[in-house]
């Protein structure tokens, strides 16, 4: 039996859930669309790519790191000066891991920088319209797309991250979520791949809410402005 393309498979399943968003037709129907288009299949695909290069090589590497090092340890002359628990050797392995999260969560946030600049590009009047999707959500709606707290996942996400870049990985930042407040603050969070794999795919998942969100925004301010130019040249004609 043929292996399923995992390229394929994310395209296809990429369309099919783009395809129920209002207005999805305009990504086909121009050169700039086709472009937003392609960016947000790169996008996508870039975080898959990434799942694939942590759990098929680095993880694995990481893993024969550890037998390795036990291995030259146990065949050191100076072994009985050192002590290392087996835990102590797999440090490097979740090193690789929280690594993991600190990469995932920056391919987000650029994703969603560039996802604001495309809409714009998109669902903009024309070039001299300045209110953009994010502004615009914020006042029409009260929804700030780059406000973490208001997805659970991100914000869960944001703060692990926060943790490994600016805590030495230990889980005393503020506003802890509540599945790790009885993690012990003396010791570095510790994720292993089955972790990295549920939390990138929830990753994934947040993309296209996101992203069905913003074009949702998008299509409501395209309209808007269409009625707000209606509504001003039926006030000219009057005035005629």
């Amino acid at each position: 039996m043929k292996k399923e393309n995992r390229f394929d498979r994310l395209f296809e399943n990429l369309k099919s859930n783009l395809s129920g968003i209002m207005n999805f037709h305009l990504l086909l129907e121009d050169e700039k669309g086709q472009q937003i288009y392609k960016f947000i299949t790169n996008r996508i695909a870039e975080l898959q790519g990434f799942k694939t290069l942590m759990v098929n090589y680095y993880l694995p590497a990481a893993s024969k790191s550890i037998v390795d090092d036990r291995r030259e340890l146990e065949q050191s002359k100076y072994k009985h000066l050192i002590k290392m628990s087996k835990e102590d050797f797999k440090e490097n392995y979740y090193e690789t891991v929280r690594l993991g999260y600190v990469g995932m969560f920056h391919k987000f946030e650029n994703f969603i920088r560039d996802l604001i600049i495309s809409a714009d590009l998109l669902f903009n009047a024309d070039e001299e319209e300045i209110t953009s999707i994010e502004n615009f959500a914020k006042t029409e709606f009260n929804y700030e797309i780059r406000k973490w707290q208001n997805y659970v996942t991100i914000n869960r996400l944001n703060w692990i991250c926060n943790c490994i870049k600016h805590y030495d990985a230990l889980p005393i930042k503020s506003h802890k979520p509540k599945i790790y407040e009885s993690l012990p603050i003396q010791e570095k969070i510790k994720f292993n791949k089955e972790d990295f794999v549920r939390d990138i795919e929830m990753l994934a998942s947040n993309y296209q809410i996101i992203m069905q969100t913003v074009f949702f925004i998008g299509s409501y301010k395209m309209l808007a402005n269409e009625m707000d130019y209606l509504s001003e040249t039926e006030s000219n004609l009057k005035l005629e």
